[in-house]
């Protein structure tokens, strides 16, 4: 990786991975003369496992693939009305749906999961400080406190108990030494707080200073003329401190843990230019500097993310400029070309090896903190943007797509059923009652009910619409409304 270059080093894998989807779903959407297309097979349980495996630290590029995989289909789905479709397999169609359904309901389910059980650095009143327990605590990282009569460990450091199957150590082979994994989150923040600490004060220095000449600016009261914040701009300070090391930490855990992997140097690697190209995007210039501008013509996909990009960095650059802040954009870049920096510094660390001053992640913790990094970034980035073509697509004037996206949007939902009250969805959903085409009515009369007995709201939401149903002109609409 070269963060002095236009092009990190994920533009290479980022092109691999476009050239093989397009190559597949180009197969995969011919016309066979036979009875069957011996490539949709395969498309499906190539999906299966990048679904199973893109949490998981040793396929990296899995994530990747998916977000190729879900643009590619969704661009396909918006040409299907075109010549071009003709040469399009009718069966294909589906396909791309039930696979646009499938990644998007799984993304869905781990931003619930992200919403329910958020994985944050542990804090304490006294900043990266681990807390003593004062009384015992068996909580363990499954949660079930009650099961004490097994073998549990130790935590050397908070001293809470875990059992050994959870954090995979036998009775017949005890470490001397045994940390948690909370603890050593901590005691990792506190070696990348050393690297970056003068920095995010700085940083979080300036914060402090424009909230309380804002203050003043309000108002002239003696309760803000002091320089003091309140307790909710402090803690507004703290949150944001806590998000900004978070993502440091947590990236440097999962390195941390392959590097003890022997055979996962690859994977290290490609963790290390993804995060690398993620960086430089967020690296806000200053007004009048120039903006590196990537190849867009060497890869689709590269190019229309490196213009989101672009588009998000000067959103928040201009936000900044407004409030007068142009020293904070200087410390922010300041901190994120040090964790470029420091990146670069790891690429040629050998694996398999580990000092005694280093911390480490059980697996279990490991898979967690991926899942975790994803879901705030490619999961958080690609997710609304699925929902928005799925959502755009139920209002397609072809019949053959609005069905298969309604049928799509009941994958996501599943997943998440909170969806059904998003102000966006009910919109589309509530247009597809009044379809034109009975297909699409009956579709959404079959989303609704999925979910009317399980949830009252749903129930009270839709229940006007429903009862319209009752006198729809197509027999398989009023059969589904009963």
């Amino acid at each position: 990786p070269q963060a002095s270059t236009s092009l990190s080093g994920i533009h290479h894998p980022t092109a691999m991975s476009e050239f093989f989807v397009t190559q597949l779903l180009n197969r995969t959407s011919k016309k066979q003369l036979d009875s069957g297309n011996p490539f949709k097979v395969v498309l499906i349980n190539i999906i299966d496992d990048l679904l199973l495996t893109h949490t998981h630290p040793s396929f990296p590029a899995s994530i990747l693939l998916l977000k190729t995989f879900s643009s590619t289909i969704a661009m396909h789905a918006f040409q299907y009305n075109s010549k071009s479709s003709r040469t399009i397999e009718a069966s294909y169609l589906t396909t791309c749906f039930d696979i646009l359904g499938k990644i998007s309901a799984n993304f869905s389910t781990h931003l619930s999961a992200l919403r329910n059980s958020t994985f944050h650095l542990p804090m304490t009143d006294n900043f990266l400080t681990p807390d003593e327990c004062k009384e015992e605590d068996t909580t363990c990282i499954c949660g079930r406190a009650h099961i004490t009569n097994t073998f549990m460990l130790d935590c050397d450091t908070c001293h809470k108990w875990f059992h050994g199957s959870c954090v995979k150590i036998r009775k017949d082979n005890i470490p001397e030494t045994w940390i948690c994994d909370e603890c050593q989150m901590l005691l990792c923040a506190k070696e990348q707080q050393k690297l970056t600490f003068d920095l995010f004060e700085e940083l979080f220095g300036v914060d402090a200073g424009l909230m309380n000449e804002s203050a003043r600016r309000v108002s002239m009261t003696p309760s803000t003329a002091n320089n003091q914040l309140s307790k909710e701009e402090s803690g507004q300070i703290m949150k944001e401190k806590r998000d900004q090391m978070e993502k440091i930490v947590f990236r440097q855990l999962l390195l941390d843990y392959l590097s003890t992997r022997d055979n996962e140097d690859l994977c290290r690697k490609f963790q290390i230019a993804k995060w690398i190209d993620d960086l430089e995007g967020d690296i806000m210039p200053l007004e009048g500097a120039d903006e590196l501008t990537p190849d867009d013509s060497s890869s689709s996909t590269a190019g229309r993310r490196s213009k989101r990009k672009k588009k998000s960095t000067k959103k928040k650059r201009k936000k900044l400029e407004e409030s007068g802040n142009n020293r904070k954009i200087v410390l922010q870049n300041k901190i994120t070309q040090h964790q470029i920096s420091h990146l670069q510094n790891q690429w040629d660390k050998k694996s398999g090896k580990r000092d005694d001053t280093d911390v480490f992640l059980t697996p279990y913790a490991s898979t967690k903190l991926l899942q975790t990094v994803n879901a705030q970034t490619d999961i958080l980035e690609t997710f609304p943007r699925l929902l928005g073509t799925i959502l755009r697509l139920m209002g397609d004037p072809l019949v053959a797509l609005r069905k298969p996206a309604v049928k799509a949007l009941n994958q996501i939902i599943n997943a998440d059923p909170r969806m059904m009250f998003h102000r966006v969805v009910k919109k589309a959903v509530a247009k597809c009652f009044v379809d034109d085409a009975i297909s699409v009515r009956e579709a959404a009369v079959t989303l609704v009910g999925s979910y009317v007995l399980k949830s009252p709201k749903v129930a009270y939401t839709y229940h006007d619409a429903l009862l319209n149903r009752l006198e729809d002109s197509g027999v398989s609409g009023r059969k589904a409304v009963v």
